[in-house]
């Protein structure tokens, strides 16, 4: 079905027709991907803040354009994959587990001060993520799912 056969279902058919477009319009057809290597990362949201059936369905569509096919997609994906990561919560999240909650934010307000941010956007600007990030590490703090994220990056790029 074309795109233009779907947009005319949708007017007929509604919600069904609606479904059967964003998936087609989610699916990259064969030999249509321009050849650059995309890595991305999501949040699966999980917590519950937004409606669980919109969740589900973006991640399912998130997962496809990834490359997996739709027998292998999950409702709620979480870890790294080929060519995208997902986690299942925030990121904030997991690196105050790692670096421990009064050392995250410790260092969270220090670096905004330092770059005039608000200190929940702290891993949100490269600068200040990076900064954080090696001030960890230099404490000896492993964060092991980002070492496999930059794993599969650099494997796209070999």
């Amino acid at each position: 079905m074309t795109t233009r056969k779907a947009a005319r279902s949708l007017r007929r058919h509604g919600e069904r027709a609606r479904e059967r477009l964003r998936y087609r319009r989610a699916t990259p057809r064969e030999g249509t991907r321009p050849g650059i290597p995309c890595f991305w990362i999501f949040d699966n949201d999980k917590s519950g803040k937004k409606k669980a059936e919109h969740s589900i369905k973006a991640n399912r569509i998130l997962q496809r354009l990834g490359g997996r096919e739709d027998a292998d997609c999950v409702d709620w994906p979480d870890g790294c994959f080929g060519n995208f990561a997902v986690w299942d919560n925030k990121l904030e999240k997991y690196i105050a587990e790692k670096a421990g909650k009064a050392e995250f934010e410790k260092a969270a307000a220090e670096f905004a001060t330092n770059y005039d941010i608000d200190q929940d956007m702290c891993l949100k600007f490269p600068t200040s993520a990076s900064g954080m990030l090696l001030r960890f590490r230099s404490q000896g703090i492993e964060f092991v799912e980002l070492d496999a994220i930059v794993k599969a990056v650099d494997g796209l790029l070999i």
